[in-house]
């Protein structure tokens, strides 16, 4: 097997910055901007391939050619003993650099093995060590990835799980423009939804991310008969989309599946919630509950969409990118590297609160 899965360099019209876009298709997987080169990288799938392959779209509006040098490109994945750094599978010695004359696009799959050939449960790659090895390190990471900074060593560091600002909280109630006057048309799908919204709201990852929260907590009424039944319906992504209705765990999904459709890297985080009515307790409370954070401004911002749809089906902003202290009055991760508060909360903190 080539360590290239695909390789292909797309001629024709010229690519536009920030576009992030092949004509009409939006590039999938999460994005980001190295100086003139727009990139979206997203892990995928191929029958005959060994390891993690993670598929790399490049927009290249440079007034010249680049160069994408993959046998640099730092990579690190986790195992169940630890994490160990990952190379391009390329036993046939066949990974070159790859041309990206200005104006093209480009596209290549890569796939990713520890030393040893083994496959991680999860990689993370530094996307700035494509065009340089001494550029300042930018994570892109996929799959479940807890492990925490201390458990990588000496190895290539993964993204710390800082909160990023909330100075802007309580953000205000309007629902966005282009949610509220959204066309049908573009409503067929998640990755329309995430597509159109993506389109009218570039260069703003706040206010997209507020956008994608106005949509789901407007969009998604709470399946009360999955809450009560012996045997609740599916709570992914496009059957909590096309039914309407979900608990928090759908709600949350949504929100993953539409961060994905817009280059916006949004997690489910699971956890334990109680109201403030009942605080001071001393043994366990709280019903476990999913939510989200969201990857803006090179650091972390929780969102609760199911908490911020009211009684009368409003859209409310209290549980989007409120300040982690204040969130954790209500909400503990079970993955302590999601509290985004220090020092991190036990459950024995949470219910005496």
């Amino acid at each position: 097997m080539r360590a290239a899965l695909l390789a292909i360099v797309i001629t024709g019209c010229a690519y536009y910055q920030g576009s992030f876009r092949d004509g009409r298709d939006p590039f999938v997987g999460r994005r980001i901007s190295l100086e003139c080169v727009d990139v979206a990288v997203a892990p995928t799938q191929d029958a005959s391939a060994q390891g993690e392959v993670l598929a790399f779209t490049f927009g290249n509006h440079c007034e010249t050619s680049v160069w994408i040098d993959f046998s640099k490109v730092a990579a690190v994945g986790r195992y169940a003993d630890g994490t160990r750094k990952l190379h391009a599978y390329d036993p046939k010695h066949e990974l070159r650099a790859l041309r990206i004359d200005a104006g093209d696009i480009a596209r290549e799959e890569i796939a990713y093995l520890a030393d040893d050939g083994s496959t991680p449960t999860a990689a993370c790659v530094d996307v700035d060590s494509m065009q340089s090895e001494h550029a300042p390190e930018h994570w892109l990471c996929f799959g479940e990835w807890d492990l925490g900074t201390e458990s990588v060593g000496t190895l290539a560091r993964p993204p710390i799980h800082a909160a990023a600002s909330t100075a802007s909280w309580p953000l205000a109630e309007e629902i966005e423009p282009e949610v509220a006057n959204m066309p049908a048309d573009a409503e067929v799908t998640i990755t329309a939804v995430g597509a159109y919204l993506a389109d009218r709201i570039r260069g703003n990852p706040r206010r997209l991310v507020k956008a994608l929260h106005d949509y789901v907590v407007l969009r998604i009424s709470y399946d009360e008969f999955s809450l009560h039944a012996a045997e609740r319906l599916p709570q992914d992504a496009d059957a909590v989309f096309a039914r309407h209705t979900g608990v928090c765990e759908g709600y949350a999904n949504l929100m993953v599946a539409l961060g994905w459709a817009s280059g916006i890297d949004i997690r489910e985080v699971d956890g334990l919630a109680h109201e403030q009515t009942s605080p001071g307790l001393l043994e366990p409370v709280g019903e476990m509950h999913a939510w989200n954070v969201a990857h803006v401004d090179d650091g972390w911002v929780v969102i609760d969409a199911t908490w911020d749809r009211d009684a009368e089906g409003h859209a409310t902003t209290y549980y989007l990118m409120t300040p982690p202290g204040i969130f954790a009055r209500t909400h503990v991760a079970t993955e302590t590297d999601w509290q985004l508060v220090a020092p991190e909360l036990t459950l024995a903190d949470f219910v005496a609160q």
